[in-house]
């Protein structure tokens, strides 16, 4: 079985994503690693599953040197 958005999601939510920043960035960095990325149509599934604002996902993207878009 493949990677698989929900349970990553599920699994940095019991972690503290996203109040916990260092939990929220091992998420984005899994999904950078499984995509190449973080594709822009993944923010909006992650900051729904979170209920936070995609915004604040770009905030932590642009304050973090290794994490890209794409």
């Amino acid at each position: 079985m493949g990677w698989n958005l929900e349970e990553a999601i599920s699994y940095y939510k019991k972690q503290g994503a996203p109040r916990d920043q260092t939990a929220l960035t091992g998420l984005l960095r899994e999904i950078q690693q499984e995509h190449g990325g973080i594709p822009e149509y993944l923010l909006k599934q992650i900051a729904a599953a979170y209920e936070i604002k995609e915004s604040f996902l770009l905030a932590i993207i642009r304050r973090i040197p290794s994490l890209r878009l794409g």
